[in-house]
């Protein structure tokens, strides 16, 4: 578009605001902040006349280019309209893909349709009504109409003589970067070379700067150069050392007789400065790393455009974590494919519903596949009995098992001595702590319920083998102690913990973005049994007979629970 901002007509903003559905209230306030602008004119160094616009935005302003998108949605919605009625034909890269008939970004602009007189009629007719509407004109030494190699030199013609516009092979560039691309790679992105190799003539012509103006320059300026283009496609491993070579030239310095001797590799000055480098980027990794951010969009948004195109392109009957590069592939898809090879390396992904767990094939299990899928389901189907378990796992490893009166009479007492404490209508609260061993990596949970008197009502000591960070063992016991007092249904009403950042994190009213999130996600969901919890922090002399309990489990093969008392063998 010509002039696209100083065109835009106050009362078309104003009604396609209004059509949109914004409050009248919010539309008022906007149209006030663009509607105050006054002109006058110099005349012999005096402010002469007083004009008033009714068009116009200002370029400056932060909110221009939301209302110019605004603007905008009226030519996105004349065209849907021409293509619902079956008048205008959009693009499809498959059959069942969907059609792209038009994409905006700003005031640059990309149509597609068939080349036929119905079309060319309605894409006149479209920008003709929007022209009418909003005020733009079109940018006649811009907006240029390329066809494909089939297309006849008649229809060629019908729509240069009805759009009144240009022919050109293709269109070499589109907001920055090339719309086709070849066999050469190095051809492709050589106006970025050229601009980075610019720049540093420019500087080197200058005064000498410093190591540190020289850094800054690498890191604010020439490092950014490449940026968009390396989020988009992949650049090759030659075009990314030549980059670097020129970066490390300019770094090092020349004189008469050449550049000077290189102290040091690039791949050495792009590790971190604690490593003792200089914090550069490594183009080459820099340009995965982006990818893989697209490759990630794709996989967390599969409803966006480029999601839904791309599957129906490459990946219509799988996930787009099992697609592979496939046959043709453009320069976008093999880009984008390289980029999830990274995000694989450190993709993790946690149980739900599981709909979409295939136990075949994902590995949801850190360890090698020790179940067939038929075996999982059985597996699953098995009722636990809780009290006979202890005992069992005794047979299967040698040991004496208890008689089986003496299993129902012990579990008999426990069912007893929990209804009573159901009974009771006054809550409970629950002490927590963790201990470890660095060499049985081995972690022990220990739990306390008292009454509103101090009374010890039941206790818990929990081994779970593994090695945990800090806070994470503190998080894990808790998860274990309130998922013991939910299936027992005691009425909880207060725990104290001496981990200040797991009970900061659930006391929190925004999420959480501590390596322990996920924990406090599920401890969060276990206290939704009680609404009226209350986690505080304790010093951890406050905390010492949970802490005994905790100690005792790293030697425990077995849960043990205790009712009505502690064994003072525990401390």
């Amino acid at each position: 578009m010509s002039k696209a901002f100083d065109r835009v007509e106050w009362k078309y903003l104003e009604a396609i605001m209004d059509k949109m559905g914004f409050d009248h209230h919010w539309i008022s306030l906007i149209m006030r902040c663009i509607s105050t602008s006054s002109f006058s004119f110099s005349l012999n160094g005096e402010a002469v006349g007083h004009v008033t616009p009714h068009r116009g935005l200002r370029q400056d302003d932060p909110l221009s280019l939301y209302l110019f998108l605004i603007c905008s949605e009226g030519l996105s919605r004349f065209l849907q309209a021409e293509e619902q009625f079956g008048m205008l034909k959009g693009l499809r890269l498959t059959r069942n893909a969907p059609s792209v008939s038009h994409l905006l970004f700003a005031d640059d602009s990309l149509l597609f349709c068939q080349s036929n007189e119905q079309s060319a009629m309605s894409i006149k007719r479209s920008l003709d009504t929007y022209h009418r509407a909003s005020g733009q004109v079109l940018n006649n030494d811009k907006f240029v109409m390329s066809f494909s190699p089939n297309t006849s030199q008649a229809a060629q013609d019908f729509f240069a003589q009805t759009l009144h516009m240009p022919i050109t092979q293709c269109h070499e560039r589109y907001l920055g970067l090339p719309s086709y691309s070849g066999r050469d790679k190095q051809e492709l992105f050589s106006s970025i070379k050229d601009k980075v190799r610019k720049l540093l003539h420019a500087w080197n012509e200058k005064k000498k700067k410093s190591i540190g103006g020289k850094e800054v320059l690498f890191k604010a300026v020439v490092q950014s150069i490449p940026t968009y283009a390396m989020s988009c496609f992949k650049l090759t491993k030659k075009f990314c050392d030549q980059l670097e070579s020129m970066m490390s030239n300019f770094w090092w310095g020349s004189n008469q007789n050449g550049t000077k001797i290189h102290w040091k590799r690039w791949k050495a000055l792009c590790k971190s400065k604690y490593e003792g480098g200089m914090g550069f980027r490594s183009f080459i990794h820099f340009n995965q790393a982006l990818l893989a951010k697209q490759a990630w969009r794709i996989f967390d948004m599969p409803d966006t455009l480029l999601s839904r195109l791309l599957k129906h392109r490459y990946f219509s009957n799988c996930s787009f974590l099992e697609a592979n590069i496939g046959h043709s592939p453009s320069l976008t898809w093999q880009s984008i494919c390289w980029g999830k090879e990274l995000l694989l390396k450190g993709l993790r992904f946690k149980i739900g519903d599981g709909i979409h767990v295939d136990s075949g094939k994902d590995p949801w299990i850190p360890s090698h596949n020790n179940f067939k899928p038929i075996d999982i389901d059985r597996i699953l189907s098995i009722p636990l009995a809780y009290f006979a378990g202890p005992d069992r796992n005794k047979v299967v490893h040698g040991g004496q098992p208890r008689q089986p009166t003496a299993i129902v009479q012990y579990a008999t007492r426990f069912y007893e001595d929990f209804n009573k404490l159901k009974s009771q209508r006054n809550g409970y609260n629950l002490n927590v702590d963790a201990a470890t061993t660095l060499e049985q990596k081995k972690l022990g949970i220990g739990a306390i319920l008292r009454d509103q008197h101090g009374t010890v009502v039941a206790a818990l000591s929990k081994a779970v083998q593994g090695s945990f960070k800090s806070d994470e063992m503190e998080a894990k016991a808790l998860f274990h102690a309130v998922n013991w007092v939910s299936q027992s249904q005691f009425p909880l009403t207060h725990i104290e913990t001496d981990a200040s950042r797991v009970s900061n994190a659930l006391n929190r009213l925004n999420s959480d973005l501590s390596c322990f999130s996920d924990l406090i996600m599920d401890i969060r969901c276990l206290l939704s049994f009680f609404p009226q919890v209350l986690v505080t922090h304790v010093k951890r002399t406050a905390n010492q007979a949970a802490h005994g309990l905790a100690k005792y489990a790293l030697g425990l093969d077995e849960d043990s629970v205790w009712v009505g008392e502690i064994p003072y063998s525990v401390f």
